[in-house]
């Protein structure tokens, strides 16, 4: 989910399963992008929200999945999602 704050963003993340060193890489989006913290590991049911700065309009589109929502488990998800 995608909540606009006036000149910033805040990307909230829900988990089902473990995300382990979640991360959201906005400078693929925006070179100028900042994002308040990164490596948030989240057990299934936890949320957390990743402040943004500097990236224009966000859209969920955008902010889903590889290369700019990545965590450490998500390269075996990926790979057998594709087969």
């Amino acid at each position: 989910m995608v909540i606009p704050d006036g000149s910033s963003h805040t990307v909230r993340v829900a988990a089902r399963t473990i995300r382990r060193d979640q991360e959201l890489f906005v400078d693929r989006i925006h070179l100028d992008a900042e994002v308040d913290s990164m490596l948030v590991t989240l057990l299934p049911g936890q949320t957390n929200d990743f402040h943004v700065r500097g990236a224009g309009d966000l859209t969920v589109e955008q902010v889903q999945g590889p290369p700019v929502l990545r965590y450490v488990n998500d390269s075996v998800q990926w790979s057998v999602t594709k087969l």
